[in-house]
């Protein structure tokens, strides 16, 4: 029967918290200051300026918080499957599932900020 250690749990623990807090780091820090700026005729209101990156930033960080959870509550599900091997199972999933979707949305995001002028990479 599959045992976890307590080492290994440390590390897997170890390992995505600090996933969590490089991850933090990259999608946090695009957020712009939402400065409130007004369109004072229609030739110089930026659409895209003033709506659609700040949008773009706005569910990267979103998704970015809801990823973090998802690998905190990976992390907790693994640590407390006491051994069990269905609820191990489970838990590396999570995990798993959680990192490629990440990498996804990085992608994702480099090819938004591709397509859209004035991003995050200009």
């Amino acid at each position: 029967m599959y045992r976890t250690t307590n080492f290994t749990r440390s590390i897997f623990i170890t390992g995505s918290a600090g996933l969590c807090s490089l991850l933090a780091m990259i999608l946090f820090a695009p957020l712009p200051a939402f400065a409130a700026t007004h369109c004072t005729s229609s030739s110089n209101c930026d659409l895209i300026g003033l709506y659609i990156n700040p949008a773009i930033n706005l569910l990267s960080a979103i998704f970015g918080l809801i990823a973090v959870i998802s690998l905190i509550l990976g992390g907790i599900q693994f640590s407390t499957s006491e051994g069990d091997p269905q609820k191990a199972s489970k838990a590396k999933n999570r995990i798993s599932n959680t990192v490629v979707a990440i990498f996804a949305y990085a992608v994702l995001y480099g090819f938004l900020q591709f397509l859209v002028p004035g991003g995050f990479l200009q």
